[in-house]
């Protein structure tokens, strides 16, 4: 079995629906290859869910917290 290597940008357009995206992932969604992130892609891609769950930058949200989450 291979091993992939998945870059951030990869993560992100295949849950915005690129077509190429989901076809480079196949592979990796059907058992066929092991895919892999480090922490840095994992860091970018939590960064990028938070900007489009809250239309909030991460040093925005540090600075401004929801009221009741997170240190006071």
């Amino acid at each position: 079995m291979s091993l992939a290597f998945i870059d951030t940008n990869v993560i992100v357009r295949y849950y915005t629906g690129d077509p190429a995206a989901r076809g480079a992932l196949k592979p990796v969604l059907s058992g066929e290859t092991i895919g892999y992130i480090n922490s840095v892609v994992f860091s970018e891609v939590l960064f990028v869910l938070l900007k489009l769950l809250t239309d909030m930058k991460a040093y925005e949200l540090k600075k401004t917290p929801r009221e009741g989450q997170g240190n006071p």
